[in-house]
Order: structure tokens, then C-alpha cells, then sequence
């Protein structure tokens, strides 16, 4: 999904930020996360949070919004 995704915004030719959120989750998600940034797209404003609670789609927008300004 992140190389589609990148590859669409690459196309048109704008610049984009893309946050990758881990939203509680107990897996892997985190490490699969930093793999993405760091190994794949080390020249894309690619950047990731995690939560150690999960809170949502909504949650994690406020929190990354609330972070930026």
C-alpha cells in the first residue's frame, strides 16, 4: 500500500507528507514500520508514531495534528 501510494503521489508531480501510525497494535507493526521508512523509502517524507493504546483512526489524527503544531 505505501509504494502505491507513493508511486500515485510521485506521479502528480506534488509534495506530500505520509505518516505510518502503529495504533496499539502487539505484533510487529512498529518494526515493520521503521523497515518502511528506513530501508524503502529513505528519500520520501515518509515518518511513523506509535501508541502504546489503541484509540482509533480519529485518535491518532488529533495526536499527530496536535504533535505538528
Amino acid at each position: 500500500m505505501v509504494e502505491e501510494t507513493t508511486k500515485y503521489f510521485d506521479s502528480l508531480k506534488i509534495k506530500y507528507e505520509m505518516i505510518l501510525v502503529n495504533d496499539g497494535s502487539k505484533d510487529k507493526t512498529w518494526d515493520l514500520i521503521q523497515t518502511i521508512i528506513v530501508n524503502k523509502f529513505p528519500n520520501h517524507d515518509i515518518s511513523g508514531v506509535t501508541y502504546t493504546k489503541n484509540g482509533g483512526k480519529g485518535f491518532a489524527v488529533r495526536s499527530v495534528n496536535n504533535n505538528n503544531q
